[in-house]
């Protein structure tokens, strides 16, 4: 038979008094700060749940930029200008 985990261990998760002393601690830390964290905690929220319905952002196609003289392409396959002859 083998020993549970949080025997192994030596602790387990907090209980009933012991959150209560988490708590406290929290509010004496974060006393005056905890609305304004609480509110930026829910506006975080909102806008997870805002961005899950609305699904993936929609990609739209752009129309390709002038080529300009001089200029160096990115792409994997440049197409050289047409106003310039091919280097030999």
């Amino acid at each position: 038979m083998e020993p549970h985990l949080h025997v192994v261990m030596g602790f387990g998760l907090p209980q009933g008094t012991e959150w209560l002393v988490i708590a406290l601690v929290c509010l004496l830390l974060f006393g005056r700060r905890l609305p304004e964290v609480m509110r930026g905690l829910g506006g975080s929220v909102k806008e997870f749940k805002k961005g899950m319905e609305d699904g993936p952002a929609k990609t739209t196609e752009t129309a390709p930029l002038p080529r300009v003289d001089g200029a160096v392409s990115r792409d994997a396959n440049p197409t050289p200008p047409s106003d310039h002859p091919k280097a030999s």
